[in-house]
């Protein structure tokens, strides 16, 4: 016998009496207080009423919040993979760019709740992190100096990293600092020759040195943005999957499905910080979105590349996917 059967048997008056304090608090919106006075009750006694409703299922309380989901998300994925931090942005209109353009957004407002004066912030470039350029509004200027993870790519300028340093430059009121050499050369000699420059050298070594920095996270295939700035054939982007597990790229650095460096044959072509280097820098946001992102995501949380995690709901759905199969496996 369960204690509201109990009361219903032996202490109709009580089942009685709290059902009206319920009534009151819940319908009527008076408070505790009020609602001893009115009923000539102690505040002790009320409170023990209250008590014995939650606990026996006579009130329940539903949350019909639309961020419901996202906040299981948010909660599930920052035990999971054990980061400071998760943002999760609803799936209000579920096409790529709404999804980038909110993702964009939320990084700019957690950023200006971060960032101090004298910070040093290191970027990555994509259409992700120009997102967040484009939706940035700060409500005052910052002494900061923004540097690249990455030297600059070829094909459309808006989302060439030095671009993206510029422009987050201006907009917080500190300085940029650009990085004038391509960030993926057509050999490792090549790409020795140009660290060694003391102007390449210098802004890398800035850039190691960072306190914050924000990238996006990119996947490995024939039609990924990656392959397009490189150049790479087809044939070379199918053994950076087949022969080296490539699932994702940061600031064009390879990495596993467990996180790992991988394709050291490509990153050794990169002008830019190597995945160590990300991972030395006290804060480090990732930001991507749309559920193709997933597995890259994924990759880089068990990596241990991200502290803050900015995405959307569907994404945040498929690495949770993704987590389940790949535990199930072990």
């Amino acid at each position: 016998m369960n204690r509201i059967t109990g009361y219903l048997a032996n202490d109709f008056e009580e089942l009685r009496l709290i059902t009206k304090i319920v009534t009151l608090y819940y319908r009527r919106g008076m408070k505790q207080a009020e609602i001893a006075k009115e009923l000539g009750l102690s505040r002790s006694k009320v409170n023990r009423l209250f008590a014995i409703a939650h606990e026996n299922g006579i009130v329940e309380i539903k949350i019909n919040s639309p961020m419901q989901l996202t906040s299981h998300y948010e909660s599930r994925l920052s035990a999971i993979f054990d980061i400071s931090d998760v943002i999760v942005v609803p799936a209000v209109l579920e096409d790529a760019q709404s999804l980038i353009d909110a993702i964009g957004a939320a990084t700019g407002r957690y950023l200006q709740d971060h960032i101090r004066d004298g910070d040093k912030i290191a970027v990555g470039g994509g259409t992700t992190m120009l997102s967040l350029v484009r939706q940035l509004v700060p409500d005052r200027s910052y002494n900061v100096k923004v540097l690249p993870i990455e030297g600059g790519l070829k094909g459309n300028i808006v989302t060439d990293v030095n671009y993206v340093v510029s422009e987050l430059a201006r907009l917080l009121g500190g300085t940029a600092q650009a990085l004038h050499a391509p960030a993926f050369l057509d050999s490792a000699e090549e790409r020795d020759l140009l660290i060694n420059l003391s102007d390449i050298s210098q802004v890398l070594e800035l850039a190691r040195k960072a306190d914050i920095v924000i990238f996006g996270m990119g996947h490995c295939n024939e039609n990924s943005r990656y392959a397009m700035f490189t150049g790479l054939s087809v044939d070379e982007m199918c053994s950076i999957r087949e022969k080296y597990g490539g699932v994702g790229e940061i600031g064009s650095m390879i990495y596993d499905i467990r996180g790992k460096p991988t394709g050291p044959e490509f990153a050794n072509r990169v002008v830019g910080l190597s995945l160590q280097d990300l991972k030395n820098i006290p804060l480090k946001i990732g930001i991507a979105g749309t559920p193709e992102k997933a597995l890259p995501i994924y990759a880089a949380l068990v990596g241990g590349y991200i502290d803050i995690l900015v995405t959307d709901e569907l994404a945040a759905k498929a690495v949770l996917e993704i987590f389940d199969r790949e535990f199930h496996k072990k």
